[in-house]
């Protein structure tokens, strides 16, 4: 089974980390789902509030040049997870492909094996199956879609109604687990519903839509951004002429126009839904100060569709938030690059590195897995005191 070079940069970064510490970080990786590129305050929205996820953003270097082949949700996860593209992996829909789940061989399991203690808690979606999965010691997940309020939830084999918010539920269990007395260092693998429409997925990947609101907040932020008046861009509401496979027919499909345009009710239904993801990066980011592991714990933040920004972020002795910009299109630049980044969903063609260290442009112009060498090599020297700040 062949995975692609980003597991591999991902397994060498560990590494790279362990060399200034006795053991090898923490790694906490918090997937959401269906987000736009441009829906973080990092990303340049004007009225978004994620000041938490901003400030992982804030505090390091961003990717913005990220492509995507597979925009679909479960062989998107399934990518993530494994490193390769669908055609390899095989989770190529969203219909009801539990068992195919379940021989995946993926990050977690090599983790488990290296003696992380794992934990997999949200959204699984590759088919309707909510057993635990192969490689994962604690096991927090639900069958297919889920659904925000009052979610059935099956705990490491032991299913039952929750009643509350989702994604307070799984936040609540992802900081339970960081708090966990340990001597191993752990993976914490923390997937959103959100901001995903309130739906249930049958086992031939159609859709039923879940009775009342297509996008749930909790209550505290049900009236967020109230009154605002959501930005456009210039080009809003104008059919894509020039792109003739965006033209093209499909079924019974309106065309892309005016009348197809997403309204501010669901813009600002997503955004109050994704509020609560927020509020969970900072809970995570404040147990794990607690803990005193802040700064041995890598956090990536990625997102799984194609419409979505592709955010990772990373934290050690001050921070490696990292963004990606998807393209819709296979580019000539992806056979260039050297980095194919979790596979069908996000792969990277040049790294546009930033930080605001003097030392940091060094590494901005190499091949991406000499930038990402550079970039850990530089960062562990300045720990050690031997890079200049």
């Amino acid at each position: 089974m062949r995975s692609s070079i980003a597991t591999l940069v991902f397994v060498l970064a560990l590494l790279f980390c362990a060399g200034a510490s006795a053991q090898p970080p923490n790694v906490v990786f918090i997937l959401v789902d269906d987000l736009r590129w441009d829906e973080l305050g990092a990303a340049g929205n004007d009225i978004v509030q994620s000041p938490n996820i901003d400030r992982l953003a804030r505090e390091g270097a961003l990717f913005q040049n990220a492509f995507v082949t597979t925009p679909l949700c479960s062989p998107s996860r399934a990518s993530f997870l494994t490193g390769q593209y669908a055609r390899n992996h095989g989770i190529i829909d969203n219909t009801n492909r539990s068992a195919a789940s379940h021989r995946l061989a993926t990050f977690p399991m090599y983790l488990q094996r290296a003696g992380y203690e794992t934990a997999f808690i949200g959204k699984w979606h590759m088919g309707n199956d909510d057993a635990p999965r192969p490689g994962f010691d604690t096991w927090v997940s639900f069958k297919g879609q889920g659904q925000y309020l009052d979610p059935e939830i099956s705990e490491n084999g032991r299913t039952a109604t929750v009643r509350g918010y989702i994604t307070d539920i799984r936040n609540a269990r992802a900081v339970e687990f960081v708090q966990r007395p340990r001597s191993n260092p752990f993976l914490l693998y923390l997937s959103h519903k959100a901001v995903h429409p309130n739906i249930r997925q049958l086992d031939d990947g159609s859709v039923v839509p879940i009775d009342g609101e297509m996008f749930v907040p909790p209550d505290r932020h049900r009236q967020l951004l109230a009154g605002v008046t959501v930005s456009r861009r210039p080009n809003y509401g104008t059919p894509p002429l020039d792109k003739p496979a965006l033209m093209r027919r499909i079924g019974d499909l309106p065309p892309l126009g005016p009348g197809t345009v997403t309204d501010d009710a669901t813009v600002l239904g997503r955004q109050r839904a994704l509020a609560a993801v927020d509020d969970g990066v900072g809970d995570i980011r404040e147990a794990l100060e607690e803990q005193g592991q802040l700064a041995d714990t890598v956090i990536f933040l990625p997102v799984t569709t194609a419409t979505s920004m592709v955010s990772t972020a990373s934290v050690r002795s001050g921070g490696w938030p990292m963004r990606s910009r998807p393209a819709s299109r296979w580019s000539q630049d992806f056979r260039r690059s050297s980095l194919q980044g979790a596979g069908p969903r996000n792969s990277y063609s040049a790294w546009t590195l930033r930080r605001r260290s003097s030392n940091w442009p060094k590494c901005r112009n190499l091949p991406a897995w000499k930038a990402a060498r550079c970039f850990l090599s530089f960062r562990l020297r300045r720990r050690r005191g031997e890079a200049r700040s």
